[in-house]
């Protein structure tokens, strides 16, 4: 083993710690970070660690933030907040940056807890919801985004503790389990 390259964590609070959160696949890096006191996401090559893309805070029209990413082929996935009782499933190239799609989910009544699964099943991704006592297990068509499938139950949170609420995908079936009902 040996280092291939390294970079300086530019653009950073030096009286804390840096929260930061990462994706790699292939030949890309993702990382996502706070630049002083606004967030933004960055792309590196993983062979060379230089930067392909990431969010101009004076751009408005740069990539935004995402968090929960999932990085397939030339693909990153990832959840992007909304400020309300939304989200949103975003694709995005990675050589480019260039939005592939951004698909707005609505209908909660709070501000929900969402997680992408760490992969694709198919040609499919799959999201976790929690709007409090409501679970969702969603899956959305990894190519246009498109909502495919969605389970959506009543349980006890939060989602996959022993005893509560749980879900997976199985021979590409959604599976949920909430209280003592299971469904496909």
């Amino acid at each position: 083993m040996s280092i291939l390259w390294k970079r300086l964590i530019d653009q950073n609070d030096l009286s804390r710690e840096p929260a930061m959160r990462f994706a790699l696949n292939g030949d890309y890096l993702a990382v996502l970070k706070e630049d002083y006191d606004q967030k933004a996401i960055y792309m590196l090559s993983s062979k060379t660690g230089r930067v392909l893309w990431h969010t101009d805070p004076k751009d408005g029209k740069s990539p935004q933030p995402i968090h929960s990413m999932l990085i397939h082929g030339d693909t990153i996935y990832g959840i992007g907040v909304h400020p309300g009782q939304r989200f949103y499933f975003v694709a995005r190239d990675c050589k480019t940056g260039a939005l592939k799609f951004s698909r707005g989910v609505k209908g909660y009544d709070a501000r929900p807890s969402v997680s992408l699964l760490p992969r694709l099943y198919g040609g499919h991704a799959v999201v976790t919801v929690q709007d409090r006592q409501v679970f969702e297990l969603r899956g959305f068509d990894a190519k246009t985004g498109e909502p495919v499938h969605m389970i959506r139950k009543k349980g006890v949170g939060p989602l996959g503790v022993h005893g509560r609420a749980s879900v997976t995908v199985q021979n590409g079936r959604l599976v949920m389990l909430s209280k003592d009902k299971l469904s496909l």
